[in-house]
């Protein structure tokens, strides 16, 4: 009689346990759709990236096989919510600014500006990278305080937060934009500029592709990247800061960062 009431007990309890699980199970799903249909109207998680950064898209293989801190981010994001990921590659971080503008794509992975968050809204900064400086194959200039002097050429992205932050650094060189990481490169090869300047993860990549080039030592600023969604759309801060929390929990946003090859990450 005694057993028979254990097992009677028992079941029920095994009942309440899954009928608990099931409305958890149910609940999680309807907030996990519904944080899918804010962030991915579409039906796909739309993630603008740019080639040439290891906080965004570095080409190895198919797309898909690709890595970057960006690029991987947003798959695992698509992954948590369930839905399919639809990585989107422009030429520049200028032109992924501009589509996440136009509500032409849902996430983005960059520098987590005041001006920016007029039409992004961000979350927790996922890395925090030096911005610093490479100078051209052969250049004698080896300071911060040499790249300043007339007749310098400092090279910029356009539409990058360095548009804004070098005019107020240096007061003498000029100040050259072009229009992505590969004219860059192309125009520290011929001389048309002396140095280029970002955060310090792209200017290793650019670095490994121009010998005798040098990125400067020391830091002229810190970028907090972040990813983030129009402002335009629902609040979506709590889905990507409890996503942060979950890879950054489990270790994989380690993984990921090691994976991109990102050099020049603020340890904290």
């Amino acid at each position: 009689m005694k057993r028979s009431f254990a097992i009677n007990v028992a079941f029920k309890r095994s009942v309440l346990f899954c009928a608990s699980l099931a409305i958890t199970i149910t609940l999680f799903g309807c907030v996990n759709g519904q944080s899918a249909k804010e962030i991915a109207p579409t039906g796909a998680l739309r993630m603008g990236l740019y080639k040439g950064s290891p906080s965004s898209f570095l080409v190895d293989g198919t797309l898909l096989e690709n890595r970057g801190i960006g690029f991987n981010l947003g798959q695992k994001l698509a992954t948590s919510l369930q839905i399919p990921y639809e990585p989107i590659l422009y030429k520049s971080n200028a032109e992924v600014l501009q589509a996440i503008k136009d509500n032409q794509i849902d996430l983005v992975f960059t520098n987590a500006t005041p001006v920016r968050a007029q039409f992004i809204q961000f979350s927790k900064p996922f890395v925090e990278i030096d911005k610093g400086f490479l100078v051209k194959p052969g250049s004698s200039l080896k300071t911060f305080e040499e790249l300043d002097r007339p007749g310098v050429k400092i090279g910029f992205s356009a539409g990058s937060s360095s548009e804004r932050e070098l005019p107020v650094l240096l007061k003498s060189a000029a100040l050259i934009k072009v229009g992505s990481n590969g004219e860059a490169i192309e125009a520290l090869r011929s001389g048309n500029i002396d140095a280029f300047s970002t955060n310090k993860g792209i200017l290793f990549e650019m670095a490994d592709q121009l010998p005798g080039s040098q990125v400067l030592p020391g830091s002229i600023a810190v970028e907090s990247i972040a990813l983030g969604v129009p402002i335009s759309r629902a609040d979506s801060r709590p889905v990507l800061d409890q996503f942060y929390q979950s890879i950054v929990g489990s270790g994989e946003l380690k993984e990921i960062i090691n994976l991109s090859g990102m050099r020049g990450v603020v340890q904290r």
